[in-house]
């Protein structure tokens, strides 16, 4: 049984270890930048997140290119929130909706972005979940 669920991550190039981020545009100078994110609408995270991809950036990604970070219920959604990350292959410049601008970021300037701390909470653990499948990879030993 699908619950409400709201599904949002980034998009990992591993080749350049960079994320695509989105920030929305606001009228103010306080857009911060953060996961694209959409809810779930009977579906779970993972489809949810792959029509997300398609919809936003005209990507055809498979689930077993998704991987889940982890997840959380947030009181303000009312929903179970499943943070996610999907690799992809190119590093591709996805051009700015009317609603926001989208753009890669190397992982190691993320604690200088303008964004939330949740935002820089969930962006930290999926670090930690991809250097992990790095070391799992590589046949280091990894907790888990």
């Amino acid at each position: 049984m699908v619950t409400n669920c709201y599904a949002s991550g980034f998009l990992y190039h591993p080749d350049s270890n960079q994320i695509l981020l989105e920030q929305k545009n606001a009228p103010d100078d306080k857009a911060n930048w953060s996961l694209i994110g959409c809810l779930g609408n009977g579906k779970n995270s993972l489809e949810s997140f792959k029509d997300l991809a398609r919809k936003l950036f005209n990507l055809r990604l498979q689930v077993k290119d998704i991987f889940p970070v982890y997840d959380y219920f947030h009181a303000g959604l009312k929903a179970n929130h499943f943070i996610l990350y999907a690799q992809v292959a190119k590093l591709e410049h996805f051009s700015p909706s009317n609603k926001s601008t989208f753009a890669w970021f190397s992982l190691d300037h993320i604690s200088k972005l303008s964004a939330s701390p949740q935002t820089k909470q969930d962006i930290t653990v999926g670090q930690r979940v991809i250097a992990s499948e790095k070391r799992r990879k590589t046949g280091e030993r990894t907790i888990g």
